[in-house]
């Protein structure tokens, strides 16, 4: 247990110091007070070294009260190890934390989990550094945002995966910007730098973009050039989205991701996705060849082939997410995904939206030729031919597993 007065700052001049507390389990009582205050220069760091550790209002090593104290007068790092009995070296965040200067770090040997919103603004900013225990090849540690997650808009948040893998920086948006712009500062100028690493610190109203002409939100990747950054929407909303881009390949908020795209965490509300004789339309990615998971959007989507309410054109993977809105088109119309392509999968996913279309129009998928498995459909569903609560079709190569729909089908 820590307690009592740890003092490394530096009234006088200069930078705070360094503390570290280890132990294989480290608690903070209730009267700790830790400081590494500069009154010139920069503050110093506190790290926890235990096990796993929890934060919590109760029960747990740290509750968020002592961590947003910790955070007005530190660098705050959460480093837990591996090798103790029943431990995994997890994280979790299980308390709100709120600060506004100084950087938190959540160092974990294996995985971090954030069940509770982290607030930041000023000058905070955020690390996860996860899978430390191996390195960055072949590891399969997570960090999972299941609470919005705000921070200042610029370079504020970091990630990290194997004890050898890079730090990745990510340029953090608050702001929809403006209509054509290519900042990389703003979520249309995202346009700008198609490599860029971006998170939202905030829900963004972009209800504006039915105001941009005829044409609203242009799509961040196109025929000529895909979108291969990560994306981290750090649990926050994109409302009120439009989208009309008529005669055009590749329309979504993201137009076309390559196979090195993340995109995650991120949810689009209400809004519209159109192109009259348009295809591989989708309200999240038109053509996806990259990763995208815990996403969801609720908006229409409406165009001519190829026409998901989530993804357009599937030939990555899409986990944990789903779709609600009306979908329309002509052919492969799917409640989430338009056509899924091999080796593009679909996972703990599902679509309860409406979808109609004429050939290859089904509640989930209008065809399949990857695999899907453990999704589910429930929307209603009608065309003319090939058409399935499901899957409009599933063609050779193609597998379903432990998926069902109960979607009226016409």
């Amino acid at each position: 247990v820590v307690g009592g007065k740890l003092d490394a700052s530096a009234p006088g001049g200069g930078n705070g110091g360094f503390i570290e507390t280890s132990g294989k389990k480290v608690t903070i009582g209730t009267d700790a007070q830790v400081t590494t205050r500069a009154a010139q220069g920069r503050s110093g760091r506190w790290l926890i070294d235990p096990v796993d550790f929890t934060i919590a209002a109760s029960g747990g090593d740290m509750t968020g009260a002592q961590a947003t104290a910790a955070l007005a007068l530190n660098d705050l790092e959460i480093q837990s190890s591996g090798g103790a009995s029943g431990a995994n070296g997890d994280i979790f965040v299980n308390d709100s934390i709120t600060w506004s200067a100084h950087r938190l770090t959540l160092n974990a040997y294996r995985n971090i989990e954030i069940n509770q919103s982290l607030n930041g603004s000023g000058t905070a900013q955020l690390a996860l550094y996860y899978g430390q225990g191996g390195e960055a090849a072949g590891n399969s540690a997570t960090y999972s945002v299941k609470a919005p997650v705000s921070l200042p808009a610029g370079d504020n948040f970091f990630t990290k995966l194997g004890f050898d893998g890079a730090v990745k920086t990510f340029t953090v948006i608050t702001d929809l910007g403006a209509q054509g712009s290519v900042t990389g500062t703003d979520l249309q100028g995202m346009s700008g730098d198609l490599a860029g690493n971006y998170a939202l610190g905030a829900d963004i109203d972009a209800s504006a973009t039915s105001g941009w002409g005829a044409v609203g939100f242009d799509p961040v990747g196109n025929t000529v050039a895909s979108y291969s950054g990560a994306f981290d929407g750090l649990g926050h909303t994109i409302t009120g989205l439009t989208i009309d881009r008529p005669g055009r390949y590749y329309i979504g908020l993201f137009g076309r991701t390559s196979a090195a795209a993340r995109v995650s965490n991120v949810g689009l509300k209400g809004g519209s996705t159109h192109g009259h004789a348009s295809d591989r339309m989708g309200a999240l990615v038109g053509y996806n060849e990259g990763a995208i998971t815990n996403s969801y959007a609720t908006g229409t989507v409406s165009g001519n082939g190829f026409i998901g309410g989530l993804v357009g054109y599937n030939a990555g993977s899409i986990s944990a997410c789903y779709a609600t809105g009306a979908i329309s088109g002509n052919d492969y119309a799917g409640g989430l995904v338009g056509f899924n392509d091999t080796g593009g999968s679909i996972s703990s996913s599902y679509a309860t939206g409406a979808t109609s279309g004429d050939d290859f129009v089904g509640g989930l998928a209008g065809s399949n030729e990857g695999s899907i498995s453990s999704s589910y459909a429930t929307g209603a569903v009608s065309g003319n031919g090939y058409v399935g609560g499901l899957a409009g079709g599933t063609e050779e190569g193609g597998s379903i597993r432990y998926s069902y729909a109960t979607g009226l089908v016409t």
